[in-house]
């Protein structure tokens, strides 16, 4: 199964301590600086190579990355599925839309933000 969510959807998810993984598709690079709390990191590259090492196939899975327009999140979902994942859900308002928001994030960048305010 494939859907889209909100970021709205997303968070209700989180704040409902609902069971799910959710997986940034970007470099590690870009997920060391900064991501959604709690979520893993499988490059798009690397799902067909690492997934069924780290992720149960049962599992709920959410794919995001950098935000909307983006192509990745659907052909991430799509290799997910084709690798035998039952139910595979693609955030595409990504990091962007998350952090506009303000919801939390975690990783590098944000350290630097909280040591340069504290």
């Amino acid at each position: 199964m494939l859907k889209t969510i909100t970021t709205k959807e997303l968070k209700k998810m989180i704040d409902s301590d609902e069971r799910f993984i959710m997986v940034n598709i970007l470099d590690n690079d870009a997920y060391e600086q900064e991501h959604i709390s709690g979520s893993i990191n499988i490059a798009l590259a690397d799902i067909e190579d690492e997934a069924l090492d780290l992720i149960d196939k049962d599992e709920k899975v959410v794919v995001y990355g950098f935000g909307p327009g983006s192509t990745a999140v659907a052909e991430a979902a799509r290799k997910l599925a084709s690798l035998g994942y039952l139910e595979v859900i693609r955030y595409e308002g990504g990091m962007k839309e998350w952090a506009t928001e303000g919801l939390a994030t975690e990783g590098a960048a944000i350290d630097r933000q909280r040591k340069a305010m504290s």
